[in-house]
């Protein structure tokens, strides 16, 4: 937890409230909207880079 900066827990809070928010005026359930976000941010690889570990990926 020490080597995530402030500012991408910002992001992921900002990120959160946003979907909150979307989610009750439209009366959609937060796990859909969360799924939604998720599914979004994964075509931005830009922003969001994940390194993949090949132990994880084996069974």
């Amino acid at each position: 937890m020490a080597d995530v900066p402030v500012t991408t827990l910002g992001l992921i809070l900002l990120t959160a409230s946003l979907v909150a928010m979307l989610t009750r005026r439209f009366h959609f359930p937060y796990s859909i909207g969360l799924v939604a976000a998720g599914y979004g941010l994964g075509f931005l690889p830009q922003i969001v880079q994940v390194v993949k570990s090949p132990a994880i990926m084996t069974p």
